[in-house]
């Protein structure tokens, strides 16, 4: 057996030899086993290695366990239009929410809002500073985060009272009256304010340059008397306004007494209005 094995050996050997032009390709050595117990042989290689044994099969990779599944995403959370905010007048505020078919529970007295709590379809009034507060509910979906919106409601400030004083060509025309003590030169109390809006009058309008203060009275009593009056009431006028720095030369007082009636001196509305002070312009 042994030398049976030899000759095969020898006659792959010279096989392998022949590597001249035109001759028989090199031929890779196999492994051989010849039917005996004896251990295989390798054949080596023409060019004196000896070939390697198939290399084993690659494991097959291993399965990446499947993802664990993802919990949804709660619904959104309601948005307030208009915006939370300050607001001078009372507010119709409409909740929604980017969640197809949401619906918003909402609350106005400081609780938090719940399934329970009203559903706020339509818009909410507010008429007084008011917080909301909303969640968002969606089939299927955890509630959204809670919301919450501010509106403060201010009226805004009471608008200025109309101007009791207006510039005119001819006139500081007076809306109201300059009141004096009874049979007094001396200028009440209550009507310091017009005064004072005559005085920033003559301050804003440097234009008007000259001013006369003309004092008038009814008809009763004797006319000295009244003419006295008229004038000492004109001069506490113009008094009164150089004291709120109009300057003096802008201003000059005059009494007229009775003589230029504006109403009938027979009824106590006409004398009323014949009682008064009245700014001329001059030019």
């Amino acid at each position: 057996m042994g030398r049976l094995v030899t000759v095969v050996f020898a006659l792959a050997v010279a096989g392998c030899a022949t590597t001249g032009k035109g001759g028989p390709a090199p031929v890779a050595s196999l492994p051989m086993c010849m039917p005996c117990p004896n251990p295989c042989y390798p054949i080596p290689a023409c060019d004196g290695r000896v070939a390697a044994p198939a290399p084993a099969p690659a494991p097959a990779p291993a399965q990446a366990p499947a993802p664990a599944p993802t919990a949804p995403s709660p619904a959104a959370a309601a948005t307030f239009s208009p915006a939370p905010g300050n607001y001078p007048a009372p507010q119709s505020v409409t909740l929604s929410s980017a969640t197809p078919g949401a619906v918003i529970h909402c609350t106005t007295d400081g609780t938090e809002p719940t399934a329970a709590s009203p559903v706020c379809a339509g818009p909410v009034p507010v008429h007084a500073s008011t917080t909301i507060r909303a969640i968002a509910l969606a089939p299927g979906l955890p509630a959204s985060e809670a919301s919450a919106g501010t509106y403060a409601i201010a009226p805004p400030p009471p608008s200025a009272p109309p101007a009791r004083v207006v510039v005119t060509k001819e006139k500081l025309e007076l809306r109201d009256k300059v009141f004096f003590d009874t049979g007094k030169s001396t200028i009440k109390a209550e009507s310091f304010p017009l005064l004072d809006e005559v005085a920033q009058v003559m301050k804003d309008h440097p234009e008007v340059r000259h001013v006369i203060i003309e004092g008038h009275t009814d008809n009763l009593g004797k006319a000295a008397a009244n003419l006295k009056l008229s004038q000492g009431r004109a001069a506490a006028v113009r008094t009164y306004l150089v004291g709120k720095g109009v300057a003096a030369d802008r201003l000059a007082a005059k009494g007229f007494g009775a003589a230029r009636p504006v109403a009938d001196n027979k009824t106590a509305k006409g004398r009323e209005e014949n009682r008064r002070v009245e700014f001329v312009v001059v030019h």
